[in-house]
């Protein structure tokens, strides 16, 4: 991935959009809400187009692609349906246009990270491995240093919008019990996927060499001398 100037530019404009939630999160006195994956998968991203560094923008892929996916049906389903969906953005019902300035990147950055993987073709299992890792860190650092009302990462609860047994008995799990599941659920349920989707755009080519390759094959496998020799050395006795 190059460092050209519409690279360069699409950086720029993720700095930009780290800036406008420094202020917003500092501003409303919620330096904690900084913690959230969704802010921390726009940095990687801007390091990563900034530095040339394929590896940051597929681990920002991976981290937000399953939850952000989430985040935009939930939302237009409130939008279609009032009342429905778990209201994780019911937060932007009469927000000031600063707000929505500072919460744009919920609606961008996952296409956007999205066509970038496709041309630079990031590692599945980097990606994996670095998204798995970045929010282990986040998790528990908005476990300890968050509060617990504004539930940063889910921390303190998850689906806590929810009204259902197991997840009244999830949440009632010790801390120390619940933050591992927290991520091995995060692993299996959400970054895996992604990173699949990621090997899968790395190899988008692969079908179509496949497809000459065993064309090849077939057409090798019909020529006479490989026919004898399948066939054995008495073949073509009389």
């Amino acid at each position: 991935m190059a460092r050209n100037r519409g690279i360069l530019a699409l950086a720029a404009l993720l700095w930009a959009q780290v800036c406008l939630i420094l202020t917003a999160k500092l501003g409303a006195g919620q330096p904690d809400e900084l913690l959230w994956m969704s802010h921390w998968a726009l940095i990687l991203a801007a390091v990563g187009l900034t530095l040339a560094r394929p590896a940051l923008v597929g681990v920002a892929f991976v981290l937000i692609a399953v939850p952000h996916t989430l985040w935009l049906a939930d939302y237009a389903a409130g939008l279609v349906r009032p009342g429905s969906g778990t209201g994780l953005g019911r937060y932007l019902d009469g927000a000031s246009p600063f707000v929505w300035a500072s919460t744009a990147h919920h609606f961008y950055l996952l296409p956007l990270l999205a066509a970038l993987c496709w041309r630079a073709r990031p590692k599945a299992a980097a990606s994996f491995g670095g998204a798995l890792t970045v929010f282990a860190a986040l998790l528990i650092a908005s476990a300890w240093a968050s509060d617990p009302w504004s539930n940063v990462n889910w921390a303190f609860a998850a689906f806590p919008t929810l009204d259902a047994p197991l997840v009244h008995d999830f949440n009632g799990l010790a801390q120390g019990v619940r933050l591992p599941l927290t991520a091995a659920i995060a692993a299996g349920l959400a970054f895996l996927p992604a990173a699949m989707l990621v090997r899968a755009m790395g190899a988008r080519g692969l079908p179509g060499r496949m497809a000459s390759e065993l064309r090849g094959l077939w057409v090798s496998a019909r020529s006479p001398g490989v026919q004898r020799a399948a066939r054995g050395p008495g073949a073509y006795r009389a």
